[in-house]
Order: C-alpha cells, then sequence, then structure tokens
C-alpha cells in the first residue's frame, strides 16, 4: 500500500483530473495508511475535505452533485479513523 503522503501527492498533482469518487476513495487510502493520522492538518487533505464537503447534498440545478450513500459511508469512517470531525461531512 502506498503512504497517505503518497496518495496527497498524488492527489495534489491530478486535482483537476480527480472526480468526486476519486477523492473520497483517495481520503480512505489515507485513513487506512500507517501515517494518515500524521496528516490530518495537511493543506491537501483540507481541501479534499473541502471539496466533499460541498458536495453532500445534491444541488437543487444538478442532482449528481450530491454524494452517494456509498461515498458518504467512506467518508465518515475514513474522518472516524483519523480522529477527524469535519462539520459539514458529519
Amino acid at each position: 500500500m502506498r503512504s497517505g503522503a503518497e496518495v496527497l501527492s498524488f492527489v495534489e498533482s491530478h486535482r483537476a483530473e480527480l472526480e468526486e469518487a476519486h477523492l473520497v476513495t483517495a481520503l480512505h487510502r489515507v485513513a487506512k495508511s500507517r501515517d494518515g493520522k500524521e496528516l490530518r492538518s495537511s493543506p491537501v487533505l483540507q481541501s479534499i475535505l473541502r471539496s466533499l464537503g460541498c458536495r453532500v447534498l445534491p444541488s437543487r440545478d444538478d442532482a449528481t452533485l450530491g454524494m452517494t450513500p456509498r461515498h458518504l459511508a467512506n467518508t465518515v469512517w475514513a474522518l472516524a479513523r483519523l480522529a477527524m470531525h469535519d462539520g459539514p461531512l458529519l
């Protein structure tokens, strides 16, 4: 498994190409990594959380922006594993 730092480095360098599912997967992988808890204050991780927080509820104009139940469950699991509290996502 890649380290959490490697996952965040990948996200940072490919950010423009990544969709919601990719961000959820990256967050999940960081949470599973050995160094995940050390990365809680990472600007890239915080950026992922902000992006996902904007998608918790679907927009009235575009229902595809909302997170799927699976995305939401994986995100909440990752936050619990990292011992992080993020108001918009929770």
